[in-house]
C-alpha cells in the first residue's frame, strides 16, 4: 500500500518515540507471559504517543483478540462497560478532536475489538487526520465479523476510491448492492469506478510499455517449439493458481505467485489488479500489501530510468527535469511506505529497520529516523551503518557531541573493504572537531584522510587551514 498521505498530526517528539518503543517491547514480553491487560495498556500508550504508527494498533488489536479468544463479541458485558467511552468518542468526533476520538475508540475496542460503531468512528477520525492507511486498515479489520456489513463496506469503498484503488472499491460497492439492491449510490458508483479503473489501467500500462519484456519472443521473430511449451506451462500454472484462489480467497501466497507470473510476461497492469484483489480478499495481508507496494516502486523506477535516458539526449529540457523531480519524490515516498509496511509485518527484522531509518533521514523526519536506527544498531552486523546514519541525524539536529560519538563508533567498526565510507567518516569527523575547536584531533583525522586520498573533496586545503589555526597563539582559534 503506497503511503500517499502526509499526516495532519504534528510529528512525535524523540522522547515520545523512545517511550513508545520501550512500551512496545515491554508489551511483547508480557503478552508472551499471558498478561493481556498489561500489554493492552502499554500498547494503548504507544498509540497515544504515536497515533500514526499502524504497527502499534495492529499489535494492540491482535492482543485484544487473543484476550477474547477471537469470539467476535469481546467481553461478556462489553456494551455496558464501554458506553461511556463510546459517548466520549462520538462527542470528540463532533467537535473535530480527532486524536481524542481515536483514543476513546480504542477504549471501546479494548472491551470489544469488533465493535462496529468504534470502527466507523475511528476510521473517520483517522481519515480526517490524513492517516488514510490507518483508516483503511481499521475498516478492513471491521469486516472480520461481517464481511457484508453495509456501513463498513460503504465507508471502505469511499476511502479506497479516494486512494485510487478502483478495483477494490468496485468489489465493495458490489457487496453493498447485493445486500441493498435498490441502493442507487452503490449502482452508480460501480459504473463510475469501472470507467476510472479503465483509465487508470491505461495510464499504468503506458508507464511500463517502453520497458516491458515480450514474454516468449521478440516482435518479428519466429516462435520456436520451446516457446510454445513455455507458454503452455505458464497457462497451466495460471489456471492452477486461479483455482487455488477461487477455493480459498484468503490465502496470500496464491495472489503473489500469480502476480509474479503476470509480471514475468510483462503484464504489469494485470499483476497489479491481482495484488489489489488479494489485498482486499486477505484483509490487507502484509505479504500481499508489500508485493503491491514493491510493484508500484518497480514501475516508478522504470519511469525514472526512461526519463533519465531522455534527459541524456536533451539535458536542458525543463519539462523532463520537472518530471524527473516528481518521479524521484514519488519513488522516495513509495519506498518509505514500503519499508514501513515491512517493519510492521516483521518488527524484529533490524535490516529493514535500518533501511527505514535511512529513508526517514533522507525525508527529513530525523526524530523518527533516530528511533529506527537505534533499534537497528542492536544487531552487530548492522552496527556500523546504523551509527553512521545516526551521526548524520545528530548533525541535522546540531548535536555535535552525539554525532561525534556515533561517527567515532562507525570509524572504529567499519569493515576493511569500506574505503569510501571510511573517507566520508574521516572527513565529517575532521570538520566537526575543527568546528568544535578541537584542532589537534581535526588535524589527526585530516592527515589520515589525506594519506588515503589527498584529492578527496577539499581535504588538502582544510588540512592546511587546520594546521595554520593550530599554530596560531592559544585562544585565537577557540570557538
Amino acid at each position: 500500500m503506497a503511503d500517499k498521505e502526509v499526516s495532519g498530526l504534528p510529528p512525535p517528539s524523540a522522547e515520545d518515540l523512545r517511550i513508545a518503543s520501550g512500551h512496545f517491547e515491554y508489551a511483547h514480553r508480557v503478552t508472551s507471559a499471558g498478561s493481556y491487560d498489561i500489554a493492552i495498556n502499554m500498547l494503548r500508550n504507544c498509540c497515544r504517543l504515536v497515533p500514526a504508527n499502524l504497527n502499534y494498533r495492529q499489535t494492540l488489536r491482535k492482543v485484544e483478540k487473543s484476550k477474547y479468544k477471537g469470539n467476535l463479541r469481546g467481553g461478556l458485558f462489553a456494551s455496558m462497560t464501554s458506553w461511556r467511552s463510546k459517548l466520549r468518542m462520538w462527542r470528540a468526533l463532533r467537535r473535530k478532536d480527532h486524536v481524542a476520538a481515536l483514543d476513546h475508540g480504542e477504549s471501546v475496542l479494548a472491551c470489544n475489538p469488533w465493535d462496529r460503531d468504534a470502527t466507523l468512528c475511528m476510521a473517520e477520525a483517522a481519515n480526517a487526520l490524513q492517516l488514510t492507511v490507518v483508516a483503511v486498515w481499521i475498516l478492513q479489520e471491521g469486516r472480520e465479523k461481517n464481511s457484508n456489513d453495509v456501513r463498513i463496506n460503504r465507508a471502505l469503498a469511499k476511502l479506497l476510491e479516494q486512494e485510487g484503488r478502483f478495483t477494490q472499491a468496485m468489489q465493495l460497492w458490489e457487496l453493498v448492492r447485493k445486500v441493498l439492491p435498490t441502493d442507487n449510490e452503490a449502482g452508480e458508483k460501480s459504473k463510475q469506478l469501472a470507467v476510472s479503473d479503465t483509465i487508470a489501467r491505461g495510464n499504468y500500462e503506458e508507464s511500463v510499455a517502453a520497458d516491458a519484456n515480450t514474454p516468449f519472443a521478440s516482435k518479428g521473430s519466429r516462435t520456436t517449439p520451446s516457446d510454445t511449451v513455455r507458454a503452455s506451462r505458464v497457462v497451466q500454472e495460471t489456471e492452477v493458481l486461479r483455482t487455488r484462489i477461487a477455493a480459498d480467497p484468503a490465502v496470500p501466497d496464491a495472489y503473489i505467485q500469480l502476480a509474479t507470473l503476470e509480471k514475468r510476461q510483462g503484464r504489469h497492469a494485470e499483476a497489479r489488479a491481482i495484488l489489489e484483489e488479494g489485498v482486499l480478499a486477505t484483509g490487507n495481508a502484509p505479504p500481499v500489501a508489500i508485493a503491491l507496494s514493491d510493484l508500484e516502486i518497480e514501475v516508478v523506477r522504470r519511469g525514472v530510468s526512461q526519463t533519465e535516458r531522455h534527459l541524456a539526449e536533451a539535458p536542458q529540457d525543463e519539462k523532463l527535469l520537472k518530471t524527473l523531480r516528481k518521479l524521484h519524490h514519488k519513488l522516495e515516498t513509495l519506498e518509505l511506505a514500503s519499508f514501513r509496511l515491512k517493519v510492521e509485518h516483521d518488527p524484529a527484522d533490524k535490516a529493514v529497520r535500518l533501511e527505514l531509518g535511512k529513508r526517514l533521514l533522507d525525508a527529513g523526519r530525523v526524530d523518527e529516523a533516530i528511533a529506527e536506527l537505534q533499534i537497528a544498531r542492536t544487531e552487530q552486523r548492522l552496527y556500523w551503518k546504523a551509527v553512521l546514519y545516526l551521526g548524520h541525524c545528530f548533525v541535522k539536529r546540531e548535536k555535535w557531541p552525539l554525532a561525534q560519538r556515533n561517527f567515532e563508533e562507525a570509524l572504529k567498526n567499519l569493515p576493511d573493504g569500506e574505503q569510501e565510507h571510511r573517507k566520508e567518516v574521516l572527513f565529517l569527523l575532521a570538520q566537526g572537531y575543527a568546528e568544535a575547536g578541537e584542532l589537534p584531533r581535526a588535524v589527526e583525522l585530516a592527515l589520515d584522510l589525506a594519506d588515503m586520498d589527498y584529492s578527496y573533496r577539499n581535504i588538502g586545503q582544510l588540512l592546511e587551514e587546520y594546521q595554520r589555526r593550530l599554530e596560531e597563539p592559544r585562544g585565537t582559534h577557540s570557538r
